[in-house]
């Protein structure tokens, strides 16, 4: 696991792990709660993958606040069932969940996580909302279903127009973007994508990391 950039205001450091980094020696960084959600994954990989994220994300913050990372908490909020709440819709019941919000000695942080494949990312920031996303570039998903729901209007068209070669990587970019955009808000997937405009009208192919801070709503 390596530390990136130092921290200015209105940026985030960002740090990466590989899923060989995972180890049982790590679990002692997880509250009971978080152990028992690891147990629960019935695959190995997935295991990794929620460990390092649990573990980064504790370490972190425990040097950025300078205190031992077993004092390190979570709150879960849900901005979708506060929403929900705050108009009278019935939320339905649902067990603990929503974006880790850091409590206690590093209040005021804030953070995101997010793997794919055999990488784990985490992105902290102080005092300012933020997300992060990374996803692997795969020709076997079904992006005449997603680009519909994932791009905007003029996305759309930026998007039809490059060559077909192009399109697998371009639209990740968009997908990594616009989803660590959602997790900023607090919202996830459930507030939809096609609603907010990537800045980039062009992403880069290959591997897709987003990360993005304070957002803010755009027309499409």
């Amino acid at each position: 696991m390596t530390l990136g950039s130092t921290l200015t205001p209105l940026t985030s450091t960002v740090w990466w792990a590989h899923t060989s980094d995972a180890s049982d020696r790590l679990l002692r960084l997880l509250d009971g709660t978080e152990r028992a959600r690891n147990d629960r994954l019935r695959h190995q990989a997935d295991r990794d993958r929620h460990l390092l994220g649990r573990a980064m994300a504790r370490l972190a913050l425990a040097q950025l606040a300078q205190c031992p990372p077993e004092e390190v908490t979570f709150d879960l909020v849900c901005r979708s069932c506060e929403e929900k709440s705050r108009t009278g819709a019935d939320p339905g019941e649902r067990g603990p969940h929503g974006k880790p919000v850091p409590s206690g000695p590093a209040h005021g942080w804030e953070v995101s996580v997010s793997h794919s494949g055999e990488w784990v990312v985490l992105a902290v920031a102080e005092g300012t909302p933020v997300g992060v996303d990374v996803e692997q570039v795969s020709a076997a998903r079904d992006l005449d279903g997603l680009v519909g729901y994932t791009l905007a209007d003029t996305e759309r068209s930026v998007w039809d127009a490059l060559p077909p070669l192009e399109r697998i990587g371009a639209f990740f970019g968009y997908w990594a973007r616009k989803e660590a955009l959602l997790k900023a808000t607090g919202l996830g997937l459930s507030g939809g994508c096609g609603g907010w405009r990537s800045a980039r009208r062009t992403p880069r192919p290959g591997w897709s990391p987003g990360q993005v801070a304070a957002p803010r709503r755009r027309p499409g």
